[in-house]
C-alpha cells in the first residue's frame, strides 16, 4: 500500500514490446488488485526525472523511452472526461494552426 491508499506492484515486465502489448498485460494482473475498474482508456505513463508523469505512446517501446530497471510506471484508468477535456485541446490547437497559416497564406499574397 502507497501514499494515500493506492496500490503499488513490483513487476518486471519485457521492455522490447510495444507500450500496446504491455496494456493488457498489466490490466489482467491487476485486476484482481483493482476490485471496480472505471469506463475509460487504459494508459501507461513513466515518472518523468521532474517528478511529473508522461503517458506512454503505445506504439513505442519501454526501450524506445530508455526505461529502466527501477522505474516508475503508473497504469491507470483515463476517465472519459479527460478524454473530452484532451479532445477539445487538441481541437483548439488545430483550429489555432489553421488561423496561423490562413495569416501567412494572407499575409504572402500581399
Amino acid at each position: 500500500m502507497g501514499a494515500g491508499n493506492q496500490h503499488w506492484l513490483d513487476l518486471e515486465l519485457p521492455s522490447e514490446l510495444p507500450v500496446s502489448k504491455l496494456i493488457p498485460m498489466l490490466a489482467d494482473a491487476v485486476k484482481n488488485e483493482m476490485q471496480e475498474m472505471e469506463d475509460g482508456k487504459q494508459i501507461l505513463e513513466v515518472r518523468a526525472e521532474t517528478g511529473d508523469w508522461r503517458k506512454l505512446d503505445e506504439t513505442k517501446s519501454l526501450d524506445d523511452y530508455k526505461v529502466m530497471d527501477g522505474a516508475y510506471l503508473r497504469f491507470r484508468i483515463q476517465p472519459e472526461n479527460e478524454l473530452q477535456l484532451i479532445r477539445q485541446q487538441q481541437l483548439e490547437q488545430m483550429r489555432k494552426q489553421r488561423i496561423i497559416g490562413s495569416l501567412e497564406a494572407f499575409r504572402t499574397d500581399y
